[in-house]
């Protein structure tokens, strides 16, 4: 699935940043305010990587969908398939094929957050999320 590779690619980036800050939460905030600085990045054909934000102990992937592309009624029918892309998206990250995002995945573990993709139709603002709990990393 091309947007596992991207993610899985980002997700690099992201544990490539990390600095030794005093907590779990500090290291995840400042790695996402460096990975964030790559974006935008074309996750798929119409898609893109606008930001990549921690809050709320949560790592939250902001994707941009173009609805002129997909559709107006893009972001309804992608949460329709929510379970198929949440368990293709949790499987390329706790693959462990790649070091640098089984780094990501260990610090996650160890500040206990929650990795979340957050799909936003443009125009329309029309939004969904994929969650993958800490508890299922």
């Amino acid at each position: 699935m091309k947007k596992s590779i991207l993610f899985s690619f980002l997700m690099a980036i992201f544990a490539i940043t990390i600095s030794s800050c005093s907590s779990s939460q500090d290291e995840l905030k400042k790695a996402c305010e460096e990975a964030t600085k790559q974006c935008p990045v074309q996750a798929d054909y119409g898609m893109s990587i606008v930001s990549i934000d921690y809050a709320d102990n949560n790592v939250v992937y902001n994707v941009e969908v173009d609805e002129a592309i997909y559709g107006p009624d893009a972001i309804q029918q992608f949460s329709g398939a929510k379970e198929q892309m949440r368990d293709a998206m949790k499987q390329a990250i706790l693959s462990g094929s790649d070091k640098e995002i089984a780094a990501m995945v260990e610090m996650c573990r160890k500040a206990n957050a929650n990795i979340v993709f957050k799909y936003t139709g443009k125009p329309s603002g029309k939004s969904f999320d994929i969650e993958i709990p800490a508890s299922e990393l």
